[in-house]
């Protein structure tokens, strides 16, 4: 009755006003839902606050335990061990259990670190003292190689495989063999990714590549995930361009699209045997302002992911990176 009585370009104002008015309530309630579900400041308030900080705790340690040779730094990871061991702390009491995946990998890694040091001859009885003793006990308790490192070898290349082994032997590698990336198997890898879905196939997703030293030491400087490793020969800064999009409550889709983007184009990389390793883009403000300045992203893109790209060495020490069952991930309902 009302579309017969109001002209349209009324009903098309009063459309775009509604939508107006329920922005600012759309993004407020993202941050309401954020807040009160996430460890602000690191500080857990739920068991799954615990396990995320056990996680990346953890994976802080293997990261420093995947450094070989003279890149190692014996005694490393104050910090991150007395985080770990304040988490590890937390989980249990919120009610955690031992078994938990990330509770054992936790209580791997610190037993990976501590045998690292006391096979170089390093004391260790320092760290071992950021733990309760009753904790520390029940690390050493555990029996298990969930947590520290691995060394992979290159997969054959007269071997292909399938997409469930790819997936499968896809690691996120921080060391590079020597060479740069051939800008003919870059363009192959994007090739294949962009196949990705993205909503109303809008394919918002761009990828700008960086091949020159100094301009990709100085990113990542700014962006932080490599701290300790030698810079990669390759950057990649995966954005979403922004024009893509036509509703507020759209707002979450340009990570949505540029997530599964990137992790085509990780899959890409580890089929054509390149290594690489996704590096976040959580930025303040003030490196925001100067990644696009130095890497020339238009205000009109928002950046999802640097992918660091190199020569794959073969074999290479990584992150042992546990997954847990899928039981821990899959909820079937209405069975």
């Amino acid at each position: 009755m009302l579309s017969r009585v109001v002209p349209a370009p009324v009903r098309r104002r009063l459309r775009s006003l509604q939508a107006r008015a329920q922005r600012p309530g759309l993004v407020l309630g993202d941050w309401r839902r954020y807040r009160q579900a996430a460890a602000a400041e690191m500080v857990p308030r739920n068991p799954g606050n615990a396990r995320a900080l056990m996680a990346f705790f953890s994976h802080s340690l293997q990261k420093g335990l995947s450094r070989q040779g003279d890149e190692f730094r014996p005694g490393f990871g104050v910090a991150a061990l007395t985080a770990l061991s304040s988490a590890m702390q937390a989980w249990l009491r919120l009610g955690g259990g031992q078994d938990d995946t990330f509770f054992v990998e936790a209580a791997s890694t610190v037993n990976a670190y501590l045998a690292r040091h006391q096979a170089l001859g390093v004391a260790t009885g320092d760290k071992e003292g950021l733990f309760p003793p009753d904790l520390l006990a029940t690390i050493r308790s555990i029996d298990s190689d969930l947590g520290g490192v691995k060394t992979v070898a290159a997969p054959p290349s007269s071997e292909p495989r399938d997409f469930a082994q790819l997936a499968a032997g896809r690691v996120s590698i921080r060391h590079f063999g020597p060479g740069q990336v051939d800008r003919d198997r870059l363009t192959q890898a994007v090739d294949i990714a962009r196949h990705t879905p993205s909503v109303c196939n809008r394919q918002p997703v761009r990828v700008h590549a960086y091949q020159d030293a100094a301009l990709i030491e100085t990113a990542l400087r700014l962006q932080g995930g490599l701290t300790g490793f030698a810079s990669p020969p390759t950057l990649l800064a995966v954005t979403a361009d922004l024009t893509a999009f036509v509703a507020a409550t759209e707002r979450n889709e340009p990570y949505v699209d540029g997530g599964l983007f990137a992790m085509s184009l990780l899959y890409a990389l580890e089929h054509l045997g390149l290594a690489a390793c996704p590096l976040n883009a959580m930025f303040n403000h003030h490196q925001d302002k100067a990644l696009r300045q130095l890497l020339d992203i238009p205000k009109t893109e928002c950046f999802v992911m640097f992918i660091a790209v190199g020569p794959r060495p073969d074999p290479v020490v990584v992150p042992k990176s546990a997954r847990q069952p899928v039981d821990g991930v899959l909820r079937i309902h209405g069975a």
